[in-house]
């Protein structure tokens, strides 16, 4: 007699196939790449202050985007994003994260800034070199990359 478990188990040609599990669980304490995106933005928040700019928020969520760092400057809004790279940074950032850091800018303007004042987006990238940050800042990042478009 024939062994039927195997065809038993199997999906018809016309049933949907399960959905995939996430490639990618819930990092832990332990994951390095979130561990290195915060020493990242550590060392980015420590060298803004060093040049006069205020921290005064982290990893801060918003409905289009989760800002790395939002820094004072003066009367302006700073909202900082954060690059950990192993080599010299190469190109900005996506057309697609661009247009979210501006929505969240605006967003934050909006909801806790001054009236008068203005807001920018920095660039920030933290090269790791022999346990030694090495950082790049752009100021008003967006302005200066959106001249091509």
């Amino acid at each position: 007699m024939a062994d039927v478990s195997f065809w038993s188990n199997r999906r018809s040609p016309d049933s949907q196939p399960n959905p995939r599990p996430n490639p990618r669980p819930n990092p832990g304490p332990n994951d390095r790449r979130g561990a290195w995106g915060r020493w990242g933005e550590r060392c980015a928040a420590r060298y803004l202050t060093a040049i006069g700019l205020r921290v005064v928020a982290r990893r801060l969520r918003t409905p289009f985007a989760e800002v790395d760092l939002v820094a004072i400057d003066g009367r302006d809004l700073v909202v900082v994003e954060v690059k950990s790279c192993r080599r010299p940074p190469e190109a900005p950032i996506a057309a697609g994260q661009r247009a979210r850091l501006r929505a969240a800018a605006e967003w934050l303007l909006a909801r806790w800034g001054d009236p008068e004042a203005g807001v920018r987006i920095d660039l920030v990238w933290v090269e790791r070199r022999f346990r030694r940050p090495r950082v790049w800042h752009q100021r008003a990042a967006l302005e200066s990359s959106d001249e091509g478009e």
